[in-house]
């Protein structure tokens, strides 16, 4: 790849929670940057950047938040991403105009060459008919197939909250407001100069309506070597699932070794674990150092993890709290890897589903097979592809940079 030499390359990161948003764009802004690119990040939840990033390493600002939005009737599981844009208020055209105007401020005062947008929206819509290029990034979940006249269903027993039409005259509206043409239809709006979908086949739910490759994560996934032969268990877990402390108890009262990274306000939870004899990591371990060396994963079923305890060969057991950690369980407990706990206030009942799941042995030989299947593949290194990707970009971006310049020269000639 050529030298980026100064330019200037945005991250964005609207919507989603946690780390998984945040960790591919920094692993590409760090390899973009020692390539001499100038990154700036945009971010959803500043907090993560402490645990993602170096201190001083990048520029990172917050990203505009959306207002609180209440949409009655708003099913609590998705049908399609409309309903996801339902959900935050994409239809509400002065929310969403407020947005744009966010957006619009920031853009101003960073002036990219380039725009990298994870799961951004109201940034699209800000950056719609402008010169500015885009990479549209993200998980299989954040970036449905673009190939129908509408955005595919993610379940077949339901439509969505909201028709696409309802969201698309709200969108109408907001760049009408600013002198803009709206696109013909929703799924216009997501399309950019170029999009890459990170993650493996298996742990897509657009699966059946995909037409893009889907390439690696840029974090490198773990290596599969054979589990030890006693459980050793790997828990990565938030302060934001129910009973944590219970959980924790009865995770101590086992005789099974733990390797531990909780994160949020967990209180003394990691010092009760460290006392105990168990590895606690105070910031985000790399999966692809950790997995290797335990037996199975309890997680809360982000993509990334799923991504990596298949990779690795490892049996997941996986507490969902959300609509897309929903999908993610159903997909590896369909290929026969992953087994749900939902957590409750009994360290009685939860030691008991604990322990069913360390000695079941078709989780291992499954998530043995699938690592198998995974290693033998040839797929395409996401890290590889993005950094060409901005390579085309930041020449096109130059290009019309020049094209401007030279049309300011010339009007500037006396006739």
């Amino acid at each position: 790849m050529r030298s980026t030499g100064a330019s200037s390359i945005l991250f964005a990161w609207e919507l989603g929670a946690n780390l998984g948003h945040l960790k591919p764009l920094m692993a590409l802004a760090r390899d973009l940057a020692a390539k001499g690119a100038k990154a700036t990040f945009a971010v959803n939840d500043l907090a993560n950047v402490r645990l993602a990033a170096r201190p001083g390493e990048f520029t990172t600002l917050q990203a505009p938040l959306w207002p609180g939005h209440q949409h009655f009737g708003h099913r609590p599981s998705v049908a399609s991403y409309a309903d996801i844009l339902s959900g935050i208020g994409f239809a509400d055209p002065s929310k969403l105009s407020t947005m744009i105007a966010a957006w619009d401020g920031l853009l101003e005062l960073i002036k990219p060459d380039l725009v990298v947008a994870d799961h951004s929206p109201a940034l699209l819509a800000a950056l719609h008919g402008t010169n500015t290029p885009v990479i549209s990034v993200g998980t299989p979940f954040t970036m449905p197939p673009l190939s129908l006249d509408r955005l595919p269903p993610l379940r077949a027993d339901q439509a969505p909250s909201l028709p696409e039409a309802r969201l698309l005259l709200s969108l109408k509206a907001a760049l009408e407001e600013r002198g803009m043409r709206a696109p013909a239809r929703m799924v216009d709006l997501l399309r950019t100069n170029e999009r890459l979908v990170f993650g493996l086949p298996e742990l897509d739910p657009y699966r059946a309506y995909r037409d893009e490759t889907i390439l690696t994560p840029p974090e490198p996934l773990p290596p599969f070597v054979e589990a030890p032969v006693k459980p050793r268990l790997f828990v990565y877990a938030g302060s934001e699932v129910p009973y944590i402390e219970t959980l924790v108890q009865a995770l101590v009262e086992m005789d099974v070794e733990i390797v531990a990274y909780l994160r949020g306000d967990v209180g003394p939870l990691p010092h009760f674990l460290k006392h105990r004899g168990h590895k606690v990591y105070d910031t985000p371990p790399p999966l692809e150092e950790v997995l290797p060396t335990v037996s199975h994963v309890l997680s809360q079923g982000g993509a990334f993890t799923c991504q990596a305890a298949l990779a690795a060969g490892r049996p997941h057991l996986i507490m969902p709290l959300h609509n897309e950690t929903e999908l993610n369980l159903s997909m590896c407990a369909a290929l026969g890897t992953a087994r749900r706990l939902t957590p409750v206030n009994n360290a009685k009942a939860l030691r008991s589903r604990l322990n069913d799941f360390l000695v079941e042995t078709a989780f291992l030989r499954q998530a043995r097979h699938w690592a198998m299947v995974l290693r033998e593949r040839q797929q395409k290194s996401g890290l590889e592809e993005a950094n060409a990707a901005v390579s085309r970009q930041l020449a096109l971006s130059g290009q019309i940079r020049n094209a401007r310049l030279r049309s300011a020269a010339a009007a500037a000639q006396p006739a």
